[in-house]
């Protein structure tokens, strides 16, 4: 064969395996360009993931509670947002107290009392006056109410006489055998079995009494 053409040959093969091999590297330099591209871009995103769980600004947008829930009909202490508050209370209750220290304490002294709260924008008066009991043992029976607050089938929170007191909503009282059901009750006393002390009271705020006695505060719902 001429030498011409086989020197063309020669150079049309070596030019067809070069731009095959550098169609081969571009290949892969466009696969590795794609791959860390993807990559970082999950990075990214997994980056702006973790921000957003970290961003205050994020979790108050998600629903915490189901917009058609019946909050009224929630079981004892159910607490929930937006629950109503109010801060004036007309109503009769009633206080009970025990020198056993204790609810149900035998033939110790027992007393009952009729109580009227007239409390309005948050302050008012708690009168207490007595219905049964061999003796009254109470030194004063016109207390100062201020800072009230009940929330619906929560609690009520007051001071009386500057002293902070929380009844809690009871649905089945079962310590008085569901006579006073429905009602907001703080109850305490220096003998009283765990399920006899509910929200926070004690006898010291009620002059006469001995700081061990029985005391138990109702008010019934009306709201």
């Amino acid at each position: 064969m001429h030498k011409s053409v086989i020197i063309g040959l020669l150079l049309l093969t070596a030019g067809l395996f070069g731009v095959a091999t550098l169609n081969n590297i571009f290949s892969n330099a466009m696969a590795d360009v794609i791959n860390s591209s993807i990559n970082d871009t999950s990075q990214s995103y997994e980056g702006y993931s973790d921000n957003l769980k970290n961003d205050n600004n994020y979790y108050p947008l998600q629903s915490t509670y189901n917009d058609n829930t019946n909050y009224d009909s929630h079981d004892e202490g159910y607490d929930y947002p937006g629950k109503s508050l109010y801060d004036s209370l007309q109503i009769e209750g009633t206080f009970f107290i025990s020198d056993a220290g204790e609810s149900h304490g035998g033939f110790e002294f027992t007393a009952e009392y009729i109580t009227e709260f007239d409390v309005k924008n948050g302050r008012g008066n708690l009168i207490i006056t007595q219905i049964t009991g061999l003796g009254d043992p109470l030194e004063k029976h016109v207390y100062s109410i201020t800072d009230l607050k009940i929330m619906k089938y929560n609690k009520i929170t007051m001071n009386i006489d500057n002293y902070p007191v929380e009844l809690i909503f009871v649905k089945s009282d079962e310590i008085w055998n569901h006579q006073f059901d429905n009602n907001y009750i703080a109850s305490w006393g220096g003998f009283a079995p765990e399920n006899e002390i509910k929200g926070v009271i004690s006898p010291i705020i009620f002059p006469g009494l001995p700081d061990f006695w029985y005391v138990e505060l109702r008010i019934p719902a009306i709201y």
